[in-house]
Formats: C-alpha cells, structure tokens, sequence
C-alpha cells in the first residue's frame, strides 16, 4: 500500500507556533491573539476574557435554530466567532460530484460578511464517506480506509476532489485577507461518523493527510488547525500525542450542562498550552434531551470556576441548544467578561 503522506516539512512543533511554518501575516496575528488571550486566563482566570460563538449565521424559516443574526437581533451583540459548515446536508446525503458535495461557494460569502463585522470564523466539513460513489454516507459503517489512502485507487481521487473543494475554498477566503480555524474529523473520538469507525492508527493516518494535502500540496497559509475531541470519559493522548505537531488549538465538544465531569479531559488537553475552546456546547444535551431549559448566566460563572484557561465557547445552533431557546442568553453575551465581535481587536488583521 502507497500512502500518500509523503512530505511534512512544513510542521512544527513550537509551543506558541503555529503548525504550519508558512503562515501568513494575518494567521500569525490572529493566531497571537487566541494565545495572549490564553496566556490571560492562564494567568488571571478570574478575570479572563471569552469569546462568544455561535453555529451559522441565520437560519430563515427555522424556529428550532438560531444563528448569529438571530443573537443580534435579541440581544445587540454579534457573537465573535462563527461556524459554517462546507459539506452538502452535512455529509448525510448523496451528490452528483464533489464540487455538489462541498458547498464552499455557498458558505464563503456569509463567512466573510461575519469576518467584515470583526468575527472570527470557523469551517466544519462533516465529510462524506469517499468509499461510496455517490457520496452521502456520513455514518456509514463499510469505509474502505486503505484504498482511500492509497493513491490511484477511485476511493483515493474521490476524497482528494472533496479536499481539493475544501481547499479551493479556504483559497478564496485567504485571496480576502480572511483566516480560518479548521477542526477536520471532529469528534473523532466517537463511532458516529465513519471516521470514528477506523482504527486509531488510520485515524492518525488520515488527519495527517488531510493537513498534508491542505498544507503543502494546496498552499493554504491561513488556516489555524483545531483538534476538537466528543468530551467523555476516554483518553486523547493515543490520539492527541501523535497528532500534537499537526494542530494549533484544541477543544472540546461538549452536550450537558455538566461540562466539570469532563474535568480529565480538559486538564490533559489545557496541558498542551494550546489555546481551549468549548468547541460545541449543548447545554440540554444530544439533539435537545434535556426538557428543562439551561440558565445561560451560569456558563460564565461555571467557566471561571471551573474551566478557566477556556477562550472560547460555540453553542449549536440547534435542537434546542441554541442560547435563544434557553434562559438570559441577553445576560450571557451582555456580560463584561465576554468578548463579542465589536470587541475582537489585535494588531495585523
């Protein structure tokens, strides 16, 4: 088997350094940015700074959702950072071509409307099973992990023609000064997506060729590259530790109102030094179990307590979880110690 990861040159491991040694100017700022805002929290927990966030920019028509306009229309405040997702019906349903599949000229212009506000952005690509010809297949089961990583083989130019899509996009956003956090395979740690279905090895295997491809093959010099793990009971260093050269924040998705029971995992992934978001926060739980509606005063309140080196928190937008759906989101993004987008500021963006 040819695996094609061939060349890393690239990566470094440098506590503080971006990942990537050919950043450009306008990462490296924003980059410095999150890390003196981590240093701040490490250093005055009490008194640190978070950013708000917040999935998708509107969803009209859907009462069940609210993006960053609905935030602003409620409560004055545009959340900082926002999340867009880049695959077609979240990599659930099948497509014609991987350019149907990756829908990034579809998610780029809200991305940069959001970034124009003083936001800060993230893509999310719940990628479609390349093992199957018509795409779709986001929980697929049959994933054929060698011959999509093995050049020459159809499953292998599939999934190069959805990173190529992917990259095309994050190539629109740098040719307008836009820089973008990126957390492929997220979750990865569960067994719900297909990529959570290999071994851990292949998921290595498989992360490292994703930068690779990004990197070095495409030249996408703007990207920050977020390690963002399903917050549980197991251990990330299997997967972490190998990884560790190949990321530059790390996070935590989180469905419970209860996020000190994951306490272990915040504390070994806050040892890295990198900067920690709460990647995906659903407060009532995976797809809105939980009836009672969640207090947003209390995040603030149990971040500072509990989870202080935390810079930034990303509600679902979703299933109940969205701040609009529970008690005094108002309160929440009106507090002093969050940091919304009129208030992103740093030197070099």
């Amino acid at each position: 088997m040819l695996i094609a990861l061939t060349c890393f040159a690239m990566v470094v491991n440098a506590q503080n350094e971006l990942c990537n040694v050919k950043s450009n100017k306008s990462t490296k700022a924003l980059y410095k940015y999150l890390v003196e805002l981590s240093a701040s929290n490490t250093k005055n927990p009490a008194n640190g700074k978070i950013l708000s966030g917040i999935y998708g920019v509107r969803f009209p028509g859907r009462t069940d959702a609210a993006g960053a306009e609905e935030v602003f229309k409620e409560t004055g405040k545009w959340p900082s950072l926002v999340g867009l997702e880049y695959c077609f019906a979240s990599g659930s349903y099948f497509a014609s071509s991987a350019s149907q599949a990756i829908e990034w000229k579809k998610a780029n212009p809200l991305l940069e409307e959001h970034w124009e506000k003083g936001g800060i952005i993230r893509v999310l690509t719940h990628f479609p099973n390349p093992t199957n010809p018509k795409y779709g297949g986001l929980r697929d089961t049959a994933i054929k992990i060698e011959a999509i990583l093995t050049n020459g083989t159809t499953e292998r130019n599939r999934w190069l023609a959805l990173l190529d899509e992917v990259a095309q996009g994050f190539q629109d956003l740098d040719a307008k000064g836009i820089s973008v956090i990126y957390g492929p395979l997220h979750e990865l740690n569960g067994k719900w997506f297909w990529w959570g279905k290999i071994t851990t090895t292949q998921q290595i295997e498989l992360w490292k060729d994703i930068h690779n491809y990004i990197t070095n093959e495409k030249k996408c010099n703007n990207v920050i590259w977020l390690f963002t793990p399903s917050a549980g009971s197991s251990d990330l260093s299997p997967l972490y530790e190998p990884l560790k050269n190949y990321i530059d924040m790390v996070g935590l998705d989180v469905y419970s109102p209860d996020f000190n029971q994951y306490e272990g995992q915040y504390q070994y992934l806050t040892s890295s030094g990198k900067p920690f978001i709460i990647a995906e926060f659903g407060p009532r739980g995976p797809s809105g179990k939980i009836e009672n509606p969640y207090d947003c005063n209390t995040l603030v309140k149990n971040l500072k307590s509990n989870w202080p080196k935390t810079i930034a928190f990303m509600f679902w937008h979703a299933d109940k979880n969205n701040p609009l759906m529970n008690l005094n989101a108002g309160s929440l993004f009106g507090n002093n110690l969050i940091v919304n987008a009129d208030a992103v500021k740093y030197k070099g963006r």
